[in-house]
């Protein structure tokens, strides 16, 4: 084996421990500077390594030559303790033994720097790692520990504890140094307070990465684990929507409630932010206007109303004031769960019954200015409708109020023209066209919907849940 140079080995010590580390400090702006430095450390480890010797040796050998490093500084206790700690979970053998050198390094590091909170997290980490029957645990490699936090007979685990504890005062916004943290508790098994911790990761880190994302995701098991770990501000929460029902469907369905309660609550939150602070508008992204296109928010009215009170507040912000005022109004009623239907050739629309019922959230693009197409649907009983919203996908078409045909049935076998008290409202938002109808009296069961504009550049069509909406008043 080519020997090693002393130069040349510091320099592969120092990167190899910053390639173990580096996803961490990913998450404080470092990682193209780490990726560049775990490059050399194996371009080092390929010239250097000619006896094959595996990643345990090769530590153990980094170990050795590390003594000629100073102990005046706390980094190289730190390094040296991470080479033992990265040795033992590499071991088949003797790993107590390991975990209690790195505890003894790590314990030197921080008598060091006793307000580096890095230092306490993986003292605590290499804790985790001893058994129950360990010897460590009565040896001097914990008592400083003990004595430092009034825990005479201290177990390891509740010493790691304690130190995760001091390190989380020490550095209560490092995003860092929470993730460290938090994979620390997952290895004591303390799951709740990991889960709590990525939590605060994810919010205070702007860059939290797909792989930390993919690894949060993995801890949810439970209901439980959910409602604890879930973010309960926007946009952070919409992630784990499109997450789960892409990813996990059968788990949203069954958690779909709790899906809900979290974004109800991120709309109460910004709600609030925005009247504490209207400067905030900027800073909210753009596809908020989209949420209430999302199939959980049209299925929980307490979310869409909430939502209808935010959006409220960013179209008063774009000077929609009409439309901004529909929602705030639209806020205080229910949306009706009617049930559809889409009749593509309606020849005769009064004596054409509805047929081919589909319920209120049901998918499929349809258009309704088709010739001789109708939209229809039935009021279930409990409920007194009020409005009824026909929202277009497409871009605004130039229409007449009597392009607007409204009939009604009690029985669904004779339908009657019905001649509303107030015309036909038609907003534009965001360059789409919405038209609001009042509602037929509740009596009226069963209403058909036609569209008589057929020009050639003329377009009114949408997923059927979102084609047709009904709203109004639920009868206690």
């Amino acid at each position: 084996m080519a020997p090693f140079t002393s130069n040349r080995l510091v320099l592969a010590l120092i990167c190899g421990i910053l390639g173990v580390v580096g996803l961490y400090y990913s998450l404080s702006g470092f990682a193209a500077k780490l990726a560049l430095l775990t490059n050399q450390s194996f371009e080092i480890g390929a010239q250097d390594n000619e006896e094959g010797l595996s990643e345990e040796q090769l530590i153990l050998r980094l170990l050795e030559n590390s003594q000629g490093l100073t102990n005046r500084f706390p980094q190289t206790h730190f390094i040296r303790g991470q080479l033992s700690e990265r040795s033992a979970r590499l071991s088949s053998e003797a790993k107590d033994l390991k975990y209690c050198d790195a505890l003894g390094h790590f314990q030197k590091a921080i008598e060091l720097s006793p307000a580096n909170a890095t230092y306490q997290i993986h003292w605590a980490k290499a804790a985790a790692g001893l058994t129950e029957t360990s010897t460590c645990s009565s040896s001097s490699s914990l008592e400083p520990t003990r004595k430092a936090f009034h825990k005479a007979d201290g177990t390891s685990a509740e010493l790691a504890e304690a130190r995760l504890n001091w390190a989380r005062r020490l550095e209560p916004i490092n995003s860092a140094s929470l993730y460290l943290a938090s994979l620390t508790n997952r290895r004591l098994g303390r799951k709740a307070e990991s889960l709590q911790l990525l939590r605060e990761v994810e919010r205070l880190s702007p860059v939290f990465s797909a792989e930390q994302g993919s690894f949060f995701f993995r801890l949810i098991e439970t209901k439980e684990d959910l409602e604890l770990a879930i973010p309960r501000e926007y946009p952070d929460v919409i992630d784990w929507v499109l997450h789960f029902s892409s990813n996990r469907p059968s788990d949203y369905k069954a958690w779909e409630p709790e899906f809900a309660q979290a974004l109800t609550d991120s709309f109460v939150d910004l709600e609030k932010k925005i009247l504490e602070n209207p400067g905030i508008f900027d800073s909210i992204p753009k596809h908020i206007k989209t949420t209430d296109s999302l199939p959980i928010v049209s299925r929980n009215d307490t979310l869409r109303r909430q939502l209808d009170k935010v959006l409220s507040s960013i179209y008063l912000r774009e000077n929609n004031r009409e439309w901004a005022q529909f929602l705030l109004s639209r806020a205080n009623l229910f949306r009706i769960p009617v049930v559809k239907s889409y009749l593509r050739k309606d020849i005769l629309p009064r004596e054409t019954m509805l047929s081919r019922w589909q319920d209120d959230q049901a998918d499929g693009m349809l258009q309704l200015n088709r010739l001789n197409s109708s939209v229809g649907y039935f009021v279930p009983t409990g409920f007194v409708p009020k409005l009824v919203v026909l929202r277009n996908a497409s871009r605004r078409l130039e229409r007449t109020e009597s392009s607007i045909e409204v009939r009604t049935s009690v029985d669904n076998e004779l339908f009657e023209i019905f001649r509303p008290t107030e015309a036909v409202k038609s907003f534009t938002v965001d360059k789409k066209e919405i038209l609001v109808l009042i509602s037929p009296e509740a009596e009226y069961r069963y209403v058909k919907i036609r569209y008589d504009n057929q020009g050639a550049d003329s377009s009114f069509k949408n997923r059927l849940a979102s084609l047709v909406e009904v709203y109004g008043e639920k009868i206690e």
